[in-house]
Formats: structure tokens, C-alpha cells, sequence
């Protein structure tokens, strides 16, 4: 019986303290792909966030608009009197 668990443990190929290759190569690929889809959602956030302050510009801009509209107005009224 030992005999046979030992011929088990040297007919598998081991990396680094007898972890399994393929255990290693499994998890290096998880992580892989973990790291991936982490820099696919930062891009996303990024891109979210770059539009979002388009928007936003293009919001005070109009705001600006309308204040100078309305300053305007008030001006045209006050001399008006």
C-alpha cells in the first residue's frame, strides 16, 4: 500500500513544495482572469465618471446661460423705472 502511494506521488508532477501543477495553473488563470474583469469595470467606472462630467459642464454651462438670461432681464427691467 505504501509502495503504491508512493509511485501515486512521483507519477505526479509537482511544483514548488508539492503543490499540483495543474492546481497552480488553475488558480493562476482565476486570478488572471479576476484581474481582467478588475480592469474591465475600473475602465468602465472611469468611462461612467467621464461622461457623467460632460454632462455636468454641459449642465453649468446652461445654468450659466440662464443666470446671464435672467441677469439680463433684470437689468433691462430695473432701468426700465
Amino acid at each position: 500500500m505504501e509502495r503504491l502511494m508512493r509511485q501515486r506521488c512521483a507519477a505526479k508532477p509537482m511544483l514548488f513544495d508539492n503543490v499540483d501543477v495543474s492546481v497552480f495553473l488553475y488558480r493562476f488563470l482565476a486570478y488572471s482572469l479576476l484581474y481582467l474583469i478588475k480592469i474591465r469595470c475600473i475602465c468602465e467606472v472611469t468611462t461612467f465618471i467621464n461622461a457623467m462630467t460632460r454632462q455636468t459642464n454641459t449642465l453649468f454651462r446652461l445654468l450659466d446661460s440662464v443666470s446671464s438670461a435672467f441677469r439680463f432681464i433684470i437689468l433691462c427691467c430695473s432701468a426700465s423705472y
